[in-house]
């Protein structure tokens, strides 16, 4: 079986990456982080209209700013309920973008995404395989700077090979995630 898994950290295909980037070219975003949380409580997330996930988004990217970079990206990958304190490595001046690539490779990644994987197929006796964590490729992709990852869109070297190569119809589909379904459980 083939997995997907990598991908996201490798190219920048989270929403977290788009927003923390976006973050860190906003002066406004990390001079006000307190003014723009208060923006995030009038936005209207809890009845069904058509703007409704974008001000989701939205309202989870204001909630989580902090004037401190590390603490921003920290706070946009903590679950809101419970009070976690998440592993951090030490956090470079320089390239903050990298950073938080780098994060997630090291952490979410491992601790994650392939942990899960990893049972998940060992469990129903599956070999799977993981392509875009391939030596060579993930030598390469190092090279780039990072932030270029997303200059035309989240996963865009991905989706211009598909396009190349007749794929067209996966790279304009929309990301569809393994989440579970706790609401509905709860519910």
């Amino acid at each position: 079986m083939l997995s997907g898994a990598g991908a996201d950290e490798w190219f920048a295909g989270y929403n977290r990456h788009k927003a923390f980037l976006y973050y860190l070219r906003s002066d406004l975003l990390k001079d006000h982080p307190n003014t723009l949380k208060g923006v995030a409580t009038i936005l209207p997330t809890g009845i069904d209209h058509p703007f409704r996930k974008p001000f989701q988004l939205t309202k989870k990217f204001l909630e989580n700013l902090d004037s401190n970079a590390q603490t921003t990206y920290l706070n946009f990958l903590r679950f809101k309920y419970f009070n976690s304190d998440s592993q951090s490595d030490e956090v470079p001046t320089d390239d903050l973008f990298k950073w938080v690539l780098d994060h997630d490779r090291s952490h979410y990644l491992v601790d994650d995404v392939l942990m899960l994987g990893d049972q998940s197929s060992m469990r129903n006796s599956i070999e799977m395989r993981m392509p875009f964590l391939d030596n060579e490729l993930t030598s390469y992709i190092g090279l780039f700077n990072q932030e270029a990852l997303l200059d035309n869109g989240k996963k865009w070297i991905l989706k211009s090979i598909l396009n190349k190569y007749g794929g067209s119809e996966y790279a304009q589909r929309p990301k569809e995630g393994f989440g579970l379904p706790t609401g509905k459980w709860l519910h």
